[in-house]
């Protein structure tokens, strides 16, 4: 028997071709481990933006020897961007932070008013105003379990105008792109004096001083550079002639937007798009 150089020949095995059903198998396999490699296709689209690091528990009751005023630091437009931190903070206001709304869009139990919180967030990288947006309703969603949808609801309200005289303010510079790096408005109760302020803040903002839901209406989708002063109309009181305390002293919020902005607020009715929360938790998970 001759052997041929190099050893006997190996028999060379026919693969049969691959029929339809086994590549459609093979292809769901493939599918499954791309969508657990990267975490679930829907879970990962869902929490594009999350916090890195999040510690949320109760705030601990006033004992008369430690502040119990809200307070809240850091966060994008802040002199620290990657570090959010609030203390003694309603969970109302954080849902009215994380969803952008005024606190007559806000359809919630009562407790939240009251409920207290410390939290503080890490944020890796740099972060825009709507991200940390996302960020903090994720982290309500997971550690408060909360759902929610919206409604419109017909109301009374306000919408914001340009009145007849136009603008009495100016654009900020490069007003199309804010760096989220800038330092963000600061409100007040009866204040505001700062740039990068968008039309829709300022409303959610007079909308606290009239206690009823503020539209944007004046077309000016910039940010601008705004400074206004006016005196809540519960301080326009007539005090007692004989008081050595004189009243507050200035105009109301309606005189304030056209002397000082060339705004005005215009009584209707109409749509208001409602967010309802249907289930929070009262405590959140564990950190």
């Amino acid at each position: 028997m001759t052997v041929p150089i190099g050893g006997p020949r190996r028999r060379r095995t026919r693969h049969k071709p691959m029929t339809n059903a086994t590549r459609r198998v093979f292809n769901l396999v493939i599918a499954l481990c791309v969508i657990n490699y990267t975490g679930g296709g829907q879970d990962q689209a869902k929490h594009q933006h999350v916090f890195d690091a999040i510690s949320i528990h109760f705030s601990p009751p006033p004992d008369g020897t430690i502040r119990t005023r809200p307070r809240e630091t850091g966060g994008p437009g802040t002199r620290d961007p990657g570090l959010f931190a609030c203390a003694n903070v309603s969970l109302t206001s954080l849902i009215l932070k994380a969803y952008g709304i005024g606190r007559f869009q806000l359809d919630a139990p009562a407790w939240t008013d009251t409920a207290r919180f410390d939290l503080m967030a890490r944020i890796e990288g740099v972060a825009t105003r709507e991200q940390f947006k996302e960020m903090l309703r994720n982290a309500l969603r997971d550690r408060f379990e909360m759902s929610t949808h919206t409604v419109e609801r017909n109301t009374r309200l306000y919408e914001l105008l340009v009145d007849h005289g136009g603008p009495l303010f100016n654009e900020s510079d490069d007003s199309t792109s804010p760096d989220p790096t800038v330092r963000r408005p600061k409100f007040f109760t009866n204040r505001l004096s700062s740039r990068w302020v968008s039309m829709e803040e300022l409303a959610q903002t007079v909308s606290a001083s009239v206690s009823r839901p503020v539209r944007d209406g004046t077309g000016l989708g910039g940010w601008y550079d705004i400074t206004l002063f006016w005196v809540e109309s519960s301080h326009r009181i007539e005090l007692d002639p004989g008081a050595n305390v004189l009243p507050p002293r200035g105009p109301d919020i309606f005189e304030a937007l056209r002397s000082q902005l060339g705004l005005r607020l215009e009584s209707k009715q109409g749509q208001v798009r409602i967010l309802v929360i249907d289930r929070i938790d009262k405590s959140p998970t564990p950190n």
